[in-house]
Order: C-alpha cells, then structure tokens, then sequence
C-alpha cells in the first residue's frame, strides 16, 4: 500500500523565539537531508562502478561483433543486397541490417581549395550568383535545395560536388530491445 502524502507544512512565524526554531528546524532537516542525498550519491557511484566492471567485457565484445558485422557486410553488399537500388536492408530473425543514406551535403572538389575562392568563382558565373551569400560566403542551403537542377559538371566549374554517404546500422527488433529495457518483466516472464 502506498504511503500517504504530507501536507504541505506552511510555516508561519510569529516571534523572535518562533524564528530561531525556525531557523534550528530548517538547519537540522537540511543537514539529514544533505547527509541522505550523500549517503545515495555514494551508493549510485558504487553501483555503477560495480557494473562498469561487469559490462566492460560485453561492451567490448560488442564492438568486436559490430565491426566484424559492417567489415563483412560491406565487402560483400552484392550478395546480401542483390538489388540494392529497392532495398538496402536485410532482415534476420533477431535484427535488421543495411545501409541509410545520410542528407545530402555540399563539399568542395579540391581540398586545397577555400569557401571564400568558391563563392568569388560562383558570383562570376552566370548561374552563380544566388548561390552566394552577401558575405562572399557560400549559401550551401541554397544549393542543396536547387541540387536537382544543378548538373555535375556546372558545380564541378565552381570547385563543388553534392555528396550523400552512408552510415551501417544493426539494430535489434524493438521487442527485444523493449524487453531488455525492462529488466524486471523479462525476468518475470523467464
């Protein structure tokens, strides 16, 4: 059975004498409190300390795991995905692997080059110019939203290319991960 709520206790000081109760009340519940709160930091360093023991292991066989996983799966991604332009994910019992692409971003051709001799060379070209900001800077926003009617070629003459790469992801099933994450029920269900 849960335990009753306090009422909320409202002091009301009348007296000198009140005050200094007051003020004895207020120094003696602060220092319990301060003591309690010590006492649980304590306790929740030792605990995590104790776990971090016992999950170094894990942590570093899961790193092992998923870097084997994402070297195998992308020296061999013709095989486990045959017709990667419809899916670039694979399905197992357990888990789901693949490759997401991530947002386009704008980058410079050479790397030697600079934003600032990018933005001089797209404000002289016919095309350029809305693609430079009033600080001779390059409005790369402006440029991934007009991407589609940006041939490589016209970006390839200002010092520019469009690139999207890829992250690997392994990700358990939501239930396992939800199972996981209440340890309780799964130990009740076991």
């Amino acid at each position: 059975m849960p335990k009753k709520k306090k009422a909320t206790i409202h002091t009301v000081i009348a007296t000198e004498a009140g005050l200094e109760a007051a003020i004895n009340s207020y120094v003696d519940t602060s220092l319990r409190l301060l003591k309690r709160k010590a006492k649980q930091e304590q306790a929740i360093a030792a605990l995590k300390v104790s776990h971090d023991a016992e999950n170094k292991e894990d942590e570093d066989e899961v790193l092992s795991l998923e870097t084997g996983i994402q070297l195998y799966c992308t020296t061999h991604r013709t095989l486990l995905f045959p017709d990667e332009e419809k899916k670039k994910s694979r399905e197992f019992g357990n888990a789901t692997i693949g490759f997401r692409l991530n947002p386009h971003a704008v980058s410079k051709k050479l790397s030697q080059d600079t934003w600032e001799r990018i933005a001089e060379r797209l404000d002289v070209l016919p095309w350029g110019e809305p693609f430079v900001k009033t600080t001779m800077g390059v409005d790369k926003d402006a440029i991934l939203k007009c991407r589609a009617e940006l041939p490589e070629a016209q970006l390839a003459e200002a010092g520019l290319a469009i690139t999207q790469g890829e992250t690997f992801f392994l990700e358990p099933k939501s239930e396992l991960l939800e199972a996981a994450r209440n340890p309780v029920e799964s130990e009740v269900a076991a």
